[in-house]
């Protein structure tokens, strides 16, 4: 699988005798299960030795807007933890309009959104942020209302469950682990010492 990737990325990315070595430690598909033939293949993560060589494929791959390999396209990405790519896929019919329009983007880590407009850059932090300051400016795109409650806000800043619910769980699973616990617990001896022997 290493040597697959490091030549499709040789390839797709033309790389030429500035990059020798790749440094590729290990690559392996996404888990999920196995797509059916006629859908494009599963994603590959891989896992390069350097940082420096990783974001310069990556600034490659994004530069040359991603490649094709055997018609599929094939983007370069940052492997981010599912509560962070929840996050970013918020910013998607924004993003539409803006690509519409012509105007340039960026999507910030984790998941903030830099635009940039005639009269300068803006970010935001949020999606209910963009979406209401890019209505004021006259784009086509849907409202979104903020969370209501305080404890649907803090839910949406630190991407942790609030309430009960969340207490509910470490309660049952504090649970658990003392029934684990107690299962190891060594026997009394018996009164006499020997251990019931």
């Amino acid at each position: 699988m290493i040597s697959f990737v490091e030549n499709l990325l040789r390839e797709g990315l033309e790389l030429t005798h500035d990059m020798p070595d790749l440094q590729i430690e290990r690559a392996h598909r996404s888990l999920g299960p196995q797509p059916p033939g006629d859908a494009p293949p599963r994603s590959i993560v891989i896992k390069c030795l350097s940082f420096k060589t990783k974001e310069t494929l990556l600034r490659k791959a994004w530069q040359k807007k991603g490649f094709t390999w055997q018609e599929n396209r094939i983007n370069l990405d940052h492997d981010y933890p599912p509560l962070i790519l929840k996050k970013r896929r918020e910013y998607t019919e924004i993003r539409k309009k803006l690509k519409e329009k012509g105007v340039q983007f960026q999507t910030l880590f984790p998941a903030r959104l830099r635009v940039r407009h005639e009269d300068g850059t803006r970010t935001y932090e949020t999606v209910e942020e963009a979406s209401e300051d890019l209505l004021r400016r006259g784009y086509a795109v849907t409202t979104i209302a903020p969370p209501e409650t305080l404890m649907e806000r803090v839910q949406r800043l630190t991407g942790t469950r609030v309430g009960r619910r969340a207490k509910t769980g470490l309660v049952e699973r504090d649970q658990s682990y003392k029934e684990k616990l107690r299962a190891f617990k060594r026997a009394s001896p018996t009164p006499s010492g020997t251990g019931g022997i």
